[in-house]
């Protein structure tokens, strides 16, 4: 099994004639209720066999089990990436835009970040490696990296003053 975001059942439900399959995840406490586990890691699902009115036996006594396992599930990006940020600043400082990560056909929330410290300058045209951090369930995802280009914002001056000169206020913009 591969996570999925959602509760899944562990095993393949069992049959019987004479009796009913019980399963459990504590090994105490059996249910007819298929036992389901939702995050990453390993599940012991205990099982055995109730008889019914029409059987008698040992049957129920002995308690069987077997190790199910869930793997990190793998995350798909949708669109194309792009580092947005301000000429003069770290390209880990840039907000990363465009994609859109998703688990099966559910979007996963989450922030991109660039461990890089490199500056681009005007002409930069190289691609960079951004590593998507999922807001919830971080350890339940296989790693996501994406190449991203970079756009430079030109920064936005809405005033500056000019002092020291005889009371002349200069609007720039």
């Amino acid at each position: 099994l591969k996570y999925t975001g959602d509760p899944q059942e562990l095993i393949i439900p069992g049959t019987t004639t004479g009796g009913k399959f019980m399963y459990s995840l504590d090994g105490e406490t059996f249910t007819t209720t298929i036992p389901t586990g939702k995050d990453v890691g390993n599940y012991k699902v205990y099982y055995k066999i109730v008889g019914d009115d029409n059987y008698n036996g040992t049957i129920g006594t002995t308690v069987q089990d077997l190790d199910v396992d869930i793997a990190k599930g793998e995350l798909v990006t949708e669109g194309t990436g792009e580092a947005v940020g301000y000429f003069g600043d770290s390209i880990r400082d840039y907000t990363v835009t465009g994609f859109i990560v998703k688990i099966g056909d559910k979007v996963v929330g989450g922030k991109w970040i660039i461990e890089d410290d490199a500056i681009p300058g005007d002409d930069d045209t190289n691609t960079y490696i951004a590593v998507f951090i999922p807001e919830e369930d971080e350890g339940n995802f296989e790693p996501l990296t994406q190449e991203v280009t970079v756009k430079i914002l030109k920064d936005h001056i809405d005033r500056i003053e000019v002092t020291g000169l005889s009371k002349v206020e200069y609007l720039y913009g």
